[in-house]
């Protein structure tokens, strides 16, 4: 079900609600896991979906909850981006609050084709924000891409002193907590050049209106808002 991920690129948290509540009840997705109810009672899902557009939450029954973890993060496009990539790209924290609801703890740290978080795409694209929402979640600000980059990387080589401070003390903070020794060397295996980060799948948006403004800055082949109106 694309339409989740599309959901979340735009900002569209009603119709993502919906979906989530009708997902929630249908148990549509492919090959479910084995140890997740399918269905859910339909007085159930009505109850949900009124629950979720009244209240705001995103949250359906606790039982429903449970499938939606099963199913919501398997959801991807082609370039194997989930509904959460998407939205922390783009800084829509409702629809950040809603998934990580939603979301199983291993799938925090879900990659995309070129090896890709969602905290990657909210580091590069200054969404301070969605970074302390991910991080609160356990998100690893230490994960390499496929070009060996880690959100950290992101963060300074965009100049996002703050942003950078953050995933700092997370990465600290998690050393600490594995009993690592803490030291800097994060980025050693950052490419020479510090260009070119096959990060170029697109974390923002397209001309459509919905990317930031400044997602675009760098000026190599990893330009985020990608101006021909597609996602790579």
């Amino acid at each position: 079900m694309e339409e989740i991920v599309d959901c979340a690129r735009y900002g569209e948290l009603d119709e993502l609600k919906q979906l989530l509540a009708d997902e929630a009840a249908s148990g549509s997705l492919n090959e479910p896991e084995a140890s997740a109810p399918t269905t859910a009672p339909a007085a159930d899902a009505a109850a949900a979906t009124a629950a979720a557009g009244a209240s705001g939450s995103g949250t359906t029954t606790p039982a429903q909850v449970e499938v939606l973890k099963t199913r919501a993060h398997k959801f991807t496009d082609a370039n194997g981006n989930t509904a959460l990539h998407m939205a922390a790209a783009n800084g829509h924290i409702d629809i950040l609050e809603v998934l990580l609801q939603v979301w199983p703890a291993s799938a925090v740290d879900a990659v995309n084709s070129r090896g890709n978080t969602a905290l990657h795409w909210a580091a590069l694209n200054g969404h301070t924000q969605a970074i302390e929402k991910l991080l609160a979640a356990n998100a690893n600000p230490e994960i390499q891409n496929t070009a060996g980059k880690s959100p950290l990387y992101e963060a300074m080589s965009t100049d996002r002193a703050e942003i950078t401070d953050l995933l700092l003390k997370a990465s600290e903070q998690r050393a600490k907590q594995n009993g690592d020794d803490i030291g800097d060397d994060d980025n050693d295996n950052a490419d020479a050049d510090g260009g070119n980060d096959n990060d170029d799948d697109g974390p923002a948006d397209d001309d459509e209106g919905v990317a930031d403004d400044d997602a675009g800055a760098d000026d190599d082949s990893e330009v985020v808002v990608l101006r021909a109106g597609t996602m790579q």
